[in-house]
């Protein structure tokens, strides 16, 4: 599934806040946030603003989310699985 569109999709939201439950309860939002960008990825949200309004949906911070999603782009965090592309869309370094 593919959300290049507002809104986001609510049965996507559903299914990021249920895996957003079965982190481990003592990670931090940063670490939790570290595992949820990439469920993003993988469920087809991969511009930026949407990554940012989904999580949003879910209780994080707009801006602590819209931070992780630049420093992990620019390198400042150790071993991030995500990238930006040339077009703007953010993937996951295995793709």
């Amino acid at each position: 599934m593919t959300n290049d569109t507002l809104p986001i999709d609510p049965a996507l939201v559903a299914r990021l806040r249920d895996f957003d439950g079965l982190l481990d309860s003592s990670m931090t939002s940063s670490d939790r946030l570290m595992a949820l960008i990439p469920a993003c990825i993988v469920e087809g949200i991969t511009k930026g603003p949407l990554i940012t309004l989904a999580l949003t949906l879910i209780g994080y911070n707009k801006r602590h989310v819209g931070m992780t999603l630049n420093d992990g782009n620019l390198g400042k965090i150790d071993s991030c699985p995500w990238f930006r592309d040339a077009q703007g869309r953010y993937r996951l370094a295995a793709d």
